[in-house]
């Protein structure tokens, strides 16, 4: 390297030497694999040999096998199954290469039968030519080196799965049609039968890069022991579909039942070792009176690993809830969420800092203050009780606002029609009364006031329809309100 300092030309040469290989390597890196997931499958557990009290438990071994695979996210391809890959990814981009050369020597060859002139005949036969070219080039490509293909490669169920079914597995001879037809990469079929009073339960799995079946365990447990036979069953599922050793994780809580969560899995009791794929996880745990802590962690392959979590106790503060209106203290119904837990006036242990929302319902529909005292202050908060849905107040309500509003309508054109009684110049009181005052008769003078008295009465009748219009629609949208139940916080 020295010696290259001190030689501008030969470092000069190194420099683009290296950034030529940099260029190249770069080039490779970026190319996606070919391969970008492993698809598995989980089909349904056959029970029609077994007596119908078991048929039951091959639905809950069907999810709780699934249950217990969804830990897995990545799968790593062995040897056999990278070979089967990369020659199926080169077959099918030898295949791709050599359709598209074929496709375009075909429309040169149609060039021809067009009836182009010649001067466009040979421009377009030029350039479908160099189209040809590069194409040949790209065969050449395609034939001499094989796509790049990943090793690890994420992990996915079936749609099927993820929608909560299971595929009806294939009879014997049919598992690479079945394989094909569902677009997976293997599948896990299983059978349940009876012996001598328990259940025998007969597993399978089918790998399409093999065509073989690559798994295959009896087991024998009871029906009590189902979910401890499918736990000492995971570990080696796990490692046989993932293709990577297992990690092992213990942790420990400083509290007594814990509950404590690798992912969605819930570990049967605190200190015991689980068998978990290698990737990241997050480990929960939570106990009463105690804060939930949550630790995301990496596992690496075959790894050991334990975890110690330390769960804050939470400060609890008494805070009494009672219910009143003008008349008094009043009994009611507390609910936290939908769960009942007791009659108004009622105390809590609360965590402080923390808010907790609940609901209180007392008979009939009367609207009602709750207050909340705490240590350090009380709260006064409104809030509105749940109307008694056969009475349906907010219908009756609207019902009767619609009814003022068509009442309005109705009587606007006959106050029009009639006039008002200072409508001097309109109306048929208008009219009457401009007659009157040319030809003063008797007959006049009484038309003239009957309709004077019909048209204040008109004219009174709709101003009630105005103010019991504005009065029912204020009415329709308190009552709306009213009905809208609001948790009390």
């Amino acid at each position: 390297m020295r010696n290259l300092f001190k030689n501008p030309i030969l470092f000069v040469v190194y420099l683009t030497v290296a950034s030529a290989a940099y260029a190249l390597g770069s080039e490779e890196t970026d190319v996606a694999p070919a391969n970008t997931e492993w698809v598995f499958a989980l089909t349904s557990i056959d029970v029609s040999n077994a007596p119908v009290p078991m048929q039951s438990v091959g639905n809950i071994i069907e999810r709780s096998l699934y249950q217990r695979l969804l830990s897995i996210s990545s799968h790593r391809c062995v040897d056999e199954e990278y070979q089967y890959y990369e020659d199926k990814a080169w077959a099918k981009a030898r295949t791709d290469a050599a359709k598209q050369l074929a496709d375009k020597r075909a429309q040169r060859d149609a060039v021809i039968f067009q009836g182009n002139p010649e001067w466009r005949y040979k421009k377009s036969v030029k350039t479908i030519d160099a189209d040809i070219e590069k194409l040949e080039e790209a065969f050449h490509i395609a034939d001499s080196k094989a796509p790049r293909i990943a090793k690890e490669v994420a992990f996915k169920f079936v749609e099927a799965n993820r929608s909560g079914s299971f595929p009806t597995p294939p009879n014997s001879g049919g598992e690479r049609q079945f394989c094909v037809t569902q677009k997976v990469d293997a599948f896990m079929s299983g059978a349940l039968t009876e012996y001598h009073g328990r259940i025998l339960l007969r597993l399978k799995i089918w790998s399409l890069a093999f065509d073989a079946f690559i798994y295959e365990n009896n087991i024998l447990f009871s029906t009590e022991d189902a979910s401890i036979a499918i736990g000492e069953l995971t570990p080696e599922l796990i490692e046989t579909v993932s293709g990577y050793r297992s990690a092992r994780i213990v942790v420990r809580t400083d509290a007594q039942d814990a509950l404590v969560f690798i992912g969605d899995n819930l570990v049967e009791q605190s200190g015991e070792e689980i068998l978990q794929p290698p990737g990241k996880i997050v480990v929960t745990a939570s106990a009463e009176n105690r804060r939930t802590v949550s630790l995301p962690l990496e596992l690496a392959e075959n790894e050991n690993a334990e975890v110690s979590v330390t769960l804050p106790p939470i400060n609890l503060a008494p805070m009494s809830i009672s219910a009143f209106d003008k008349t008094g203290e009043l009994t009611g119904s507390i609910y936290k969420g939908a769960l009942y837990v007791g009659e108004t006036p009622f105390t809590f242990d609360l965590p402080l800092g923390m808010f907790d929302y609940f609901r209180i319902e007392m008979e009939g529909n009367k609207g009602s203050l709750a207050v909340f005292e705490n240590t350090s202050d009380t709260k006064r908060l409104k809030t509105r009780l749940l109307p008694d849905p056969e009475k349906k107040p907010v219908e009756k309500a609207r019902d009767r606002m619609y009814l003022s509003y068509g009442l309005f309508w109705m009587s606007l054109p006959l106050v029009m029609v009639v006039g008002f009684p200072w409508q001097n110049g309109g109306g048929m009181y208008g009219s009457a009364f401009k007659e009157f005052q040319t030809n003063p008769t008797e007959e006049n003078t009484t038309r003239a006031n009957t309709l004077l008295a019909v048209s204040t009465g008109v004219a009174v009748v709709f101003g009630l329809t105005i103010v019991d219009t504005v009065y029912r629609a204020v009415r329709y949208f308190t009552t709306a309100n009213e009905s809208s139940p609001i948790l009390v916080k």
